[in-house]
């Protein structure tokens, strides 16, 4: 089954995994299932920083600017463009699916991305400097902003840097 899989893959795909293992066919083939398995063991813990994240932020964000957060005006105002299109996108998906607009839906609905870009020094004064420690409260002290930040930027092309080099495992023969 896993074969049928490798031969599917572009020749650009697969050349990542070729280059990595040295041109071998049968090695770049184990690579290619060992970092489908690197990315099946990151997934349960990248997911629950996400859900993490979102929680935590979606706490400051009601604590500045009330349970409907995403439709107050000044919290519009203080987003980027990026953020306001992701906003967009997910009521659009959320009517077209005939649900309700309520701040469940749109936290649970708003990408990984939305909510790291979130975490950008440009919200810092106006959210970050009051909600930072009462929405993060395990967050150590030695820790702010930018470390949750730093920590978020891994994300989910992590199995990626393994091929990349910027993880430094031994490539299983």
């Amino acid at each position: 089954m896993i074969l049928l899989v490798i031969q599917t893959l572009s020749p650009e795909r697969f050349g990542t995994y070729l280059t990595a293992s040295g041109h071998n066919y049968d090695r770049a083939q184990k690579l290619y299932i060992w970092n489908a398995h690197m990315g099946e063991a990151f997934h349960t813990p990248i997911q629950a920083v996400e859900v993490a994240l979102r929680n935590n932020i979606n706490k400051a964000l009601i604590a500045k600017y009330g349970s409907d957060w995403w439709k107050e005006p000044s919290f519009l105002q203080v987003i980027d463009r990026e953020r306001t299109i992701d906003l967009e996108m997910v009521k659009r998906r959320i009517k077209k699916r005939g649900l309700s607009l309520v701040t469940g839906q749109i936290v649970a609905g708003l990408s990984f991305g939305f909510w790291v870009g979130m975490l950008q020094r440009r919200y810092n004064p106006d959210i970050w400097g009051a909600h930072l420690r009462t929405s993060f409260p395990n967050l150590p002290r030695t820790e702010n902003r930018d470390s949750l930040s730093r920590c978020c930027g891994i994300g989910f092309p992590i199995t990626n840097q393994f091929l990349k080099g910027t993880f430094h495992l031994i490539i299983p023969k």
